[in-house]
């Protein structure tokens, strides 16, 4: 009896647990405004050259913050490969950004599993740049779309799949610009 009453009270924790995670990432994020994002940050690539983020404006930007030993980050990277083959010459933009994870693990995968966007070290960096974001969980992996003035319209939480991806991205690609949070 004592047995049962341990186990549901842990399902019972678990569940608010799960409920107050699910609820966290559906919250708008902090920077989520509508005003241009500070594309201030800056990071390096594999081969040691610095990028600041706002050599992209003018394009809409999918930052994709990732780690080799995260299965739904290389999951997804497939279909990132094929949208900047697809949708590049239309002005979109992938970047890679290596969260908690070695440079020198992240370039063993890439050996292996070659991208055609660029990927930048995230560290350091990136952890404050995704809080800013409004990544308050640290969830791997995390994309973030800016629109071609560096304007966040759009956070994605988890696996980003090709058709969220298409809809989210479209009314970009078309012109229209409506921030998160309007």
């Amino acid at each position: 009896m004592r047995f049962r009453v341990v186990l549901y009270g842990m399902a019972l924790l678990a569940l608010v647990g799960g409920v107050y995670t699910q609820h966290s990432l559906q919250r708008a994020p902090a920077a989520a405004s509508g005003s241009p994002l500070e594309m201030n940050f800056s990071f390096f690539d594999l081969e040691g050259r610095l990028h600041r983020l706002n050599e992209w404006r003018g394009k809409v930007l999918i930052v994709n913050f990732w780690a080799s030993w995260c299965p739904p980050c290389v999951a997804e990277m497939p279909g990132f490969v094929a949208l900047q083959n697809e949708l590049g010459a239309q002005g979109v933009q992938f970047v890679g950004l290596i969260t908690g994870d070695s440079q020198d693990a992240a370039k063993a995968f890439l050996d292996q599993f070659p991208v055609n966007y660029p990927i930048l070290n995230g560290e350091p960096g990136a952890n404050e740049w995704s809080a800013r974001l409004g990544n308050n969980t640290d969830v791997l992996p995390l994309s973030a779309v800016f629109d071609r003035d560096g304007k966040l319209i759009h956070m994605e939480y988890g696996l980003f799949k090709r058709d969220e991806v298409l809809k989210v991205i479209g009314p970009l690609l078309a012109g229209n610009s409506v921030p998160v949070g309007s």
